[in-house]
């Protein structure tokens, strides 16, 4: 939650406890994409951190 206070992008990961909350939170305000544990590959990692370096914002 720190980095939305910053104006950083965060590409999260979340797997436990209320970090999946906390992403769509961030996601919501236009902070953050999310890739669930249980799809991330390397494919998806590079294509969501390419997305954020293009992104204006």
């Amino acid at each position: 939650m720190e980095a939305s206070s910053l104006g950083v992008p965060v590409l999260g990961v979340p797997f436990f406890g209320d970090q999946y909350r906390n992403m769509v939170l961030l996601r919501h305000r236009g902070y953050a994409l999310i890739e669930p544990i249980q799809t991330l590959t390397k494919q998806s990692f590079l294509k969501n951190a390419q997305t954020m370096l293009n992104d204006p914002r």
